[in-house]
């Protein structure tokens, strides 16, 4: 998926990664955001899932830059189960951009899905319902234009 990642300080531990895909989230992201990437993380200690770190431990995940995008609408999401009272909610990680890439540190496996959050709901763009509507208006008016 573009991802690097790297886990200093866990040594005997190993790690099972795993792709997201958008489609495969199972709670729909913030309005305003569109997915650019996820990755799962599964820490293992001795075969059984460590779902805290040890302490001065940390995994840093990396992601090539998106051709386009400068990186100050970047963040990392996690799905906080403690957020909204045990619902839980989406929380976000601030990111940093060094040599090309969006690079976190984080203190916990888990999935971090990264977000573009300039996405605004009913943008003009070629997926937007508004979009589709003009294009038809306008092919229809083309048509009409030639006694169709």
């Amino acid at each position: 998926a573009g991802f690097e990642v790297a886990f200093p300080g866990l040594c005997g531990y190993s790690a099972l990664l795993d792709e997201v895909l958008e489609g495969n989230l199972t709670t729909p992201l913030p309005a305003g955001s569109a997915f650019v990437g996820g990755i799962n993380i599964t820490l293992l200690q001795n075969g059984a899932p460590v779902g805290v770190l040890p302490t001065g431990a940390n995994i840093t995940l990396s992601f090539g830059l998106p051709e386009g995008m400068t990186g100050e609408n970047l963040v990392f999401l996690y799905w906080d189960p403690t957020a909204n009272g045990g619902a839980g909610d989406w929380a976000e990680k601030s990111v940093s951009v060094e040599n090309g890439q969006v690079v976190v540190t984080i203190d916990m496996p888990g999935s971090f899905i990264l977000v573009d959050k300039n996405a605004s709901e009913g943008a003009q763009g070629p997926t937007s319902v508004a979009w589709v509507n003009g294009l038809y208006a306008t092919v229809a008016q083309w048509f009409a234009s030639l006694g169709w």
